[in-house]
Protein backbone atom coordinates (compact mmCIF):
# COMPACT_ATOMS: atom_id res chain seq x y z
CA UNK A 1 0.00 0.00 0.00
CA UNK A 2 1.39 3.63 -0.91
CA UNK A 3 -0.04 6.52 0.62
CA UNK A 4 -1.38 8.53 -2.04
CA UNK A 5 1.04 10.27 -4.46
CA UNK A 6 -1.83 11.74 -6.74
CA UNK A 7 -2.30 14.92 -8.93
CA UNK A 8 -4.96 17.77 -8.72
CA UNK A 9 -4.37 21.09 -9.31
CA UNK A 10 -1.18 20.56 -12.01
CA UNK A 11 0.42 18.10 -15.04
CA UNK A 12 2.77 16.01 -13.64
CA UNK A 13 5.19 17.59 -16.06
CA UNK A 14 8.17 15.71 -17.46
CA UNK A 15 6.56 12.66 -16.46
CA UNK A 16 3.66 12.36 -19.09
CA UNK A 17 3.10 14.22 -22.91
CA UNK A 18 0.23 13.24 -24.63
CA UNK A 19 -1.11 14.38 -28.14
CA UNK A 20 -4.55 14.00 -27.95
CA UNK A 21 -5.24 14.34 -24.20
CA UNK A 22 -5.37 17.76 -21.94
CA UNK A 23 -4.83 18.11 -18.67
CA UNK A 24 -7.91 20.40 -17.01
CA UNK A 25 -6.67 21.10 -13.29
CA UNK A 26 -9.20 20.87 -10.43
CA UNK A 27 -10.38 23.84 -8.47
CA UNK A 28 -10.50 23.37 -4.24
CA UNK A 29 -13.08 26.02 -2.79
CA UNK A 30 -16.65 26.15 -3.48
CA UNK A 31 -16.14 25.01 -7.73
CA UNK A 32 -14.44 21.70 -6.10
CA UNK A 33 -14.51 20.00 -9.44
CA UNK A 34 -12.10 17.26 -10.03
CA UNK A 35 -8.76 17.56 -12.06
CA UNK A 36 -9.56 15.79 -16.01
CA UNK A 37 -7.60 14.23 -18.92
CA UNK A 38 -10.23 15.39 -21.69
CA UNK A 39 -9.78 14.89 -25.32
CA UNK A 40 -12.11 15.88 -27.69
CA UNK A 41 -12.08 14.66 -32.05
CA UNK A 42 -13.84 13.98 -34.59
CA UNK A 43 -14.08 10.49 -35.84
CA UNK A 44 -16.56 8.52 -38.39
CA UNK A 45 -16.50 5.29 -36.62
CA UNK A 46 -17.97 5.84 -33.09
CA UNK A 47 -19.12 2.74 -32.35
CA UNK A 48 -16.05 1.25 -33.14
CA UNK A 49 -14.16 3.32 -31.09
CA UNK A 50 -16.51 2.86 -27.77
CA UNK A 51 -16.38 -0.76 -28.37
CA UNK A 52 -12.30 -0.67 -28.10
CA UNK A 53 -12.18 1.43 -25.14
CA UNK A 54 -14.79 -1.27 -23.42
CA UNK A 55 -12.59 -3.89 -24.55
CA UNK A 56 -9.00 -1.61 -23.43
CA UNK A 57 -11.36 -0.71 -19.88
CA UNK A 58 -11.71 -4.70 -19.23
CA UNK A 59 -8.40 -5.29 -18.71
CA UNK A 60 -8.18 -2.46 -16.14
CA UNK A 61 -9.90 -3.14 -12.82
CA UNK A 62 -9.93 0.31 -11.45
CA UNK A 63 -10.26 2.03 -15.05
CA UNK A 64 -13.21 4.76 -15.60
CA UNK A 65 -13.81 6.42 -18.58
CA UNK A 66 -16.74 9.13 -19.76
CA UNK A 67 -17.05 9.37 -23.29
CA UNK A 68 -19.59 12.27 -25.16
CA UNK A 69 -20.81 12.34 -28.34
CA UNK A 70 -22.59 13.63 -30.97
CA UNK A 71 -23.03 13.93 -34.52
CA UNK A 72 -19.46 12.95 -35.29
CA UNK A 73 -18.05 14.52 -32.19
CA UNK A 74 -16.20 12.36 -29.06
CA UNK A 75 -15.13 13.39 -25.84
CA UNK A 76 -12.76 10.94 -23.93
CA UNK A 77 -11.99 11.62 -20.24
CA UNK A 78 -11.12 10.40 -17.01
CA UNK A 79 -11.37 12.78 -13.78
CA UNK A 80 -10.86 12.39 -9.92
CA UNK A 81 -10.01 14.98 -6.96
CA UNK A 82 -7.02 12.59 -6.85
CA UNK A 83 -5.73 11.38 -10.81
CA UNK A 84 -2.85 8.75 -10.10
CA UNK A 85 -0.38 6.78 -12.72
CA UNK A 86 -2.82 4.78 -13.09
CA UNK A 87 -5.31 7.19 -14.84
CA UNK A 88 -2.22 8.28 -16.91
CA UNK A 89 -0.96 5.18 -17.63
CA UNK A 90 -5.23 4.27 -19.44
CA UNK A 91 -4.90 7.39 -21.13
CA UNK A 92 -1.63 6.50 -22.74
CA UNK A 93 -2.91 3.23 -23.57
CA UNK A 94 -5.95 5.34 -25.40
CA UNK A 95 -3.86 7.63 -26.81
CA UNK A 96 -2.37 4.37 -28.97
CA UNK A 97 -5.96 3.23 -29.72
CA UNK A 98 -6.77 7.17 -31.21
CA UNK A 99 -3.35 7.22 -33.19
CA UNK A 100 -4.77 3.53 -34.72
CA UNK A 101 -8.73 4.95 -35.44
CA UNK A 102 -6.64 8.16 -36.89
CA UNK A 103 -8.92 10.74 -34.82
CA UNK A 104 -9.28 14.10 -36.12
CA UNK A 105 -8.14 16.48 -32.83
CA UNK A 106 -10.60 19.32 -32.58
CA UNK A 107 -10.69 22.44 -29.94
CA UNK A 108 -14.57 22.79 -29.74
CA UNK A 109 -15.47 20.73 -27.01
CA UNK A 110 -19.41 22.09 -26.76
CA UNK A 111 -21.64 19.37 -26.68
CA UNK A 112 -25.55 20.76 -27.30
CA UNK A 113 -27.09 17.63 -27.19
CA UNK A 114 -24.47 14.59 -26.42
CA UNK A 115 -25.17 11.10 -25.63
CA UNK A 116 -23.41 9.83 -22.47
CA UNK A 117 -21.52 6.60 -21.91
CA UNK A 118 -19.77 5.57 -18.93
CA UNK A 119 -17.11 2.70 -19.29
CA UNK A 120 -15.71 0.53 -16.20
CA UNK A 121 -15.98 -2.63 -14.67
CA UNK A 122 -19.50 -3.09 -13.15
CA UNK A 123 -17.62 -4.25 -9.61
CA UNK A 124 -15.09 -1.36 -9.19
CA UNK A 125 -16.40 1.53 -6.53
CA UNK A 126 -14.46 3.95 -8.52
CA UNK A 127 -14.25 5.91 -4.92
CA UNK A 128 -11.97 6.22 -2.27
CA UNK A 129 -12.91 4.60 1.28
CA UNK A 130 -11.09 6.10 3.91
CA UNK A 131 -11.17 4.34 8.18
CA UNK A 132 -13.57 5.25 10.18
CA UNK A 133 -11.92 5.65 12.95
CA UNK A 134 -11.90 9.47 14.69
CA UNK A 135 -8.31 9.47 15.69
CA UNK A 136 -6.88 8.89 11.98
CA UNK A 137 -6.90 12.18 9.99
CA UNK A 138 -6.70 12.79 6.02
CA UNK A 139 -4.06 15.46 5.01
CA UNK A 140 -2.41 16.61 1.86
CA UNK A 141 0.30 18.35 0.91
CA UNK A 142 1.52 21.51 -1.06
CA UNK A 143 2.93 20.21 -4.92
CA UNK A 144 5.81 18.63 -4.74
CA UNK A 145 7.99 17.43 -7.17
CA UNK A 146 6.54 17.15 -11.10
CA UNK A 147 3.55 18.36 -9.14
CA UNK A 148 2.57 16.02 -7.37
CA UNK A 149 0.61 16.50 -3.92
CA UNK A 150 0.34 13.61 -1.20
CA UNK A 151 -2.36 12.30 0.48
CA UNK A 152 -1.53 10.74 4.15
CA UNK A 153 -3.29 9.16 6.84
CA UNK A 154 -2.34 11.00 9.81
CA UNK A 155 -2.49 9.77 13.99
CA UNK A 156 -1.31 12.48 16.30
CA UNK A 157 -0.45 11.56 19.70
CA UNK A 158 0.79 12.82 22.67
CA UNK A 159 3.14 10.51 25.33
CA UNK A 160 6.08 10.40 27.20
CA UNK A 161 9.68 10.71 25.91
CA UNK A 162 10.13 7.16 27.82
CA UNK A 163 7.75 5.19 25.65
CA UNK A 164 8.28 6.49 22.26
CA UNK A 165 10.60 3.90 21.22
CA UNK A 166 8.13 1.10 22.21
CA UNK A 167 5.23 2.40 20.42
CA UNK A 168 7.23 3.22 17.84
CA UNK A 169 8.48 0.11 17.47
CA UNK A 170 4.54 -1.59 18.32
CA UNK A 171 4.00 0.83 15.32
CA UNK A 172 6.12 -0.74 13.14
CA UNK A 173 4.77 -3.86 13.35
CA UNK A 174 1.46 -3.01 12.36
CA UNK A 175 2.75 -1.10 9.62
CA UNK A 176 4.87 -4.11 8.48
CA UNK A 177 1.30 -6.45 8.46
CA UNK A 178 -0.56 -4.45 6.92
CA UNK A 179 1.76 -3.82 3.94
CA UNK A 180 2.42 0.23 4.63
CA UNK A 181 5.11 1.11 2.45
CA UNK A 182 5.75 4.27 3.74
CA UNK A 183 5.65 5.37 7.33
CA UNK A 184 7.24 8.35 9.00
CA UNK A 185 7.20 9.85 12.20
CA UNK A 186 7.59 13.76 13.44
CA UNK A 187 8.49 14.70 16.94
CA UNK A 188 7.77 17.80 18.39
CA UNK A 189 8.58 18.62 21.79
CA UNK A 190 5.98 20.76 23.67
CA UNK A 191 7.23 23.52 26.08
CA UNK A 192 5.36 24.43 29.37
CA UNK A 193 4.94 27.71 30.20
CA UNK A 194 5.64 28.29 33.75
Amino acid sequence: MILGTYWHFNFPNDLYKFDYFEFRKGYGGHADNPAELVATFESENQSEIIDDLKILIDNYSDGFLFVYTENNKIKIGTGGHQLFDYDFLIINEIENLLKRHKVILIKNDIFNNPTITRICKEATKNKLIYPKKGFLQVVGSELKKHNAENSKLRLDCNLEIKYKDKFIYEIKEVVNEENIDVFFFLRQRLSREN
